[in-house]
């Protein structure tokens, strides 16, 4: 199944459904992006991924050719089958096509009671089901999201038609951006029903720490050691480092290695023991009264300024530490404060925004450039908004 021809659905999200590719799910299960330990199928046999498969992107038949996976101990080689639900395998007419004979093993986002059985092959084979949204570490929202910023991560979309599709969509730049400031702060608000302050800042963190290559391997750190351990000094980088087999470094600035940032969180961790409390004490002006805002009546410089260096410890590069605060930490204390912080989020600086946005920007005119009118986070985050409202926007 090629990309362009994907199977859509709508799939319950935090707040409300949203419609959500096919090709979502197999990017899910392609990269891996998901908590292996204890899996297990529908009918209550273990499993473990050895080999994910080749993904199929052209061709019919199965999504991941030639996997191998163990169940309850037993090696098996074949052809893994990616679906929204588990009836989809008898929707789709599976059981009567050749061509997924050597399936053995299903991979779902939903399984309900109504449809929750085993597909079943031509030749009469049993295929086991596994249902991925236990396993998944943060909202399917989030993994949608990341999707369509992982299509355009290094695309500069200077061409004709992709800017003028992206005039077309004549919504004016700060309604684009809210649009995503609210999705944050829905991830936020999520995020915080499921633990407290603490882990729940220190989880986000380190995965915006990985950046987009290690941030289910950051992920799993996080889980595997608390915030306390940190905070306690118990957690040695190098040796975290050895124990996470996801880590992909190829392609990574010596700068982004997993390691070095490994090395930063703990060191950020001995400089300032209470750096997650001292963020949360942070009071910020309320946003929303109206009048009109810019960095230096927000008091964004100030703002960065301490949050950096008095909080952080300088520890991050400007571009990191703007990352970090603008993907995880505002919209955390927007959720926890109950003010409105999207202004401060729109006129922040950018944190790390690929090369040529800023140039999108002034051709759309948004800014003119400068002290005065500057290219913001907003602005950036406005850009990425259009582009995924652009139908496939990669393939015009």
């Amino acid at each position: 199944m090629t990309e362009e021809l994907s199977q859509v659905s709508e799939i319950p999200g935090l707040y409300g459904d949203f419609k959500m590719e096919e090709v979502i799910l197999q990017w899910i299960w392609a990269e891996q992006s998901f908590l292996q330990e204890g899996l297990s199928t529908i009918c209550g046999k273990k499993v473990k991924v050895l080999q994910r498969g080749e993904w199929n992107r052209a061709g019919e038949g199965p999504d991941f050719l030639n996997g191998r996976i163990q169940l309850d101990g037993d090696i098996f080689d074949g052809d893994i089958e990616v679906h929204f639900r588990s009836s989809d395998w008898w929707r789709h007419g599976h059981q009567k096509d050749v061509n997924f004979e050597g399936v053995v093993l299903q991979v779902t986002l939903f399984t309900s009671e109504q449809d929750a059985r085993d597909g079943r092959t031509h030749g009469g084979r049993s295929v086991p089901t596994l249902n991925l949204l236990p396993y998944l570490y943060r909202g399917v929202e989030e993994y949608a999201e990341e999707w369509m910023v992982s299509k355009l991560a290094g695309y500069l979309p200077t061409q004709s038609h992709i800017l003028e599709g992206v005039r077309q969509h004549t919504a004016p730049a700060k309604v684009s951006a809210r649009k995503r400031w609210e999705a944050k702060c829905r991830y936020a608000r999520k995020r915080m029903e499921s633990g407290n302050w603490e882990q729940a800042v220190h989880q986000w963190f380190m995965e915006v720490l990985g950046y987009r290559r290690n941030r289910l391997s950051m992920a799993r750190v996080a889980l595997r050691y608390p915030f306390e351990y940190w905070q306690i000094g118990e957690v040695v980088p190098s040796e975290v480092y050895l124990e996470e087999k996801g880590w992909v470094g190829s392609g990574s600035r010596p700068s982004n290695h997993p390691k070095k940032r490994l090395g930063q969180y703990a060191s950020l961790w001995k400089k300032n023991p209470q750096w997650i409390n001292e963020l949360k004490n942070l009071r910020i002006q309320d946003s929303s009264k109206g009048k009109p805002c810019t960095r230096a009546s927000l008091g964004v410089y100030d703002l960065s300024r301490k949050v950096r260096e008095d909080i952080w410890m300088s520890v991050f590069s400007a571009s990191r530490a703007h990352t970090l605060w603008l993907d995880c930490c505002l919209p955390m204390l927007q959720t926890e404060h109950s003010e409105d912080l999207f202004l401060h989020w729109y006129h922040w600086p950018t944190g790390d925004c690929p090369h040529g946005y800023r140039e999108i920007s002034h051709s759309l005119g948004w800014v003119k450039g400068g002290r005065a009118d500057p290219f913001s986070n907003g602005h950036f985050q406005a850009i990425l908004q259009k582009l995924t409202e652009i139908p496939n926007p990669l393939h015009t």
